[in-house]
């Protein structure tokens, strides 16, 4: 533990999380009911908190560690009241120094970006932006099959190919939290399986976001129909009650994902930079449709 005046910054713990996530949502930022906890669950020595003495909750930083080489840093917040004493600071020391030596990125909202690329050593800032996408699609109704795939439920025995698709696109595995977030509490997830193989060419989750609308993430797929084709089933099967609009991080370097985005009407937001330790991470940008968690992971 540190000390930060009476206050204490030390590890999350689970029973923390309710209140981690509702110092989120008073942010005004997207993030799922439950994907705090499915975090948590991958690394649980990469998430703190600022308590006050009586045990109040009155900041938050997430520091994932995603492979020996790569951390993200996210989830970064104090609660309005406890602003400008300090305490963002002190828990941010807490998080780097979990980090250590590696690489490690982050998203910026644009009136921080000089902070984190001049003062807090996140230099490396991307040639491309997150776009935050918000609003109620509007689908085109299909009557006719999609041609060459078909669209499933994520079970047991569609996971594992799941995995080696998600693979090949973040070039690391990343079982572990793949696994997690498709059976996330309060979401959906569905996979592109190619006809007559068990090869998958695209999935997607979606589930409830702390503002209310529902939050997708990951949307991968090879081609824009099949994400299209995924996500228009994902927001028509989600079993859980929302407002009836969704949110979607896309990036501004894939424009096929920029064209989905327009063509089902959403309103496209402001842009948020991506900011690096070290050297940029790779994916394959043209897969990203929608990108997995901004919390938490690059892609």
């Amino acid at each position: 533990m540190t000390s930060a005046g009476s206050e204490i910054v030390r590890h999350m713990t689970w029973d923390d999380v309710p209140q981690v996530v509702e110092i989120w949502r008073d942010t005004g930022l997207a993030e799922g009911t439950h994907t705090v906890h499915t975090w948590f669950r991958f690394d649980p020595e990469g998430f703190y908190v600022v308590v006050s003495d009586s045990g109040e909750i009155l900041g938050t930083c997430a520091a994932v560690i995603l492979h020996s080489k790569l951390a993200f840093v996210g989830l970064y917040a104090v609660k309005k009241s406890h602003r400008g004493k300090g305490l963002g600071v002190k828990i941010w020391k807490k998080a780097m120094e979990h980090i250590g030596e590696r690489n490690a990125g982050l998203n910026s909202v644009p009136e921080h970006l000089r902070t984190y690329r001049d003062l807090a050593g996140f230099s490396n800032v991307a040639p491309w932006c997150t776009l935050i996408c918000e609003g109620v699609p509007d689908f085109i109704v299909q009557n006719d099959e999609p041609e060459g795939f078909q669209v499933v439920q994520i079970r047991a025995s569609v996971l594992p190919a799941v995995i080696n698709y998600d693979a090949s696109i973040h070039g690391y595995d990343r079982s572990k939290i793949v696994t997690l977030s498709t059976s996330e509490q309060d979401s959906y997830a569905l996979a592109a399986v190619r006809n007559g193989t068990r090869r998958v060419c695209g999935y997607g989750c979606i589930k409830s976001n702390v503002q209310g609308s529902l939050l997708v993430g990951p949307l991968y797929a090879d081609r824009v129909d099949i994400a299209e084709e995924i996500l228009r089933r994902l927001f028509a099967e989600f079993p859980g009650e929302s407002n009836g609009t969704i949110t979607i991080a896309v990036i501004n370097c894939n424009s096929e994902a920029m064209n989905l985005v327009t063509k089902l009407r959403l309103d496209i937001g402001q842009e948020v930079p991506r900011c690096y330790k070290r050297d940029q991470v790779r994916a394959k940008f043209e897969k990203v449709f929608g990108q997995h968690a901004l919390n938490f992971c690059p892609f």
